[in-house]
């Protein structure tokens, strides 16, 4: 499977696409998650670090 490479994109790139994604979004809570990810994305650690943030954040909020 060929990678997607985000990483001349935005840092916030890589959370776009997850949260816009059907499939990423519905299991973006999974615990093996971020090891999906890293599967199918080239990413920068900046890139990761917002998706990780927003994730936090996301959760928080649900469980708010």
């Amino acid at each position: 499977m060929n990678k997607q490479d985000v990483t001349m994109q935005s840092d916030d790139e890589l959370s776009l696409i997850v949260m816009n994604d059907e499939y990423l979004y519905k299991g973006r809570h999974r615990r093996n998650f971020i090891n999906e990810i890293e599967e199918m994305f080239t990413y920068t650690d900046a890139q990761l670090d917002v998706l990780k943030q927003d994730l936090a954040d996301d959760l928080e909020e649900s469980e708010g």
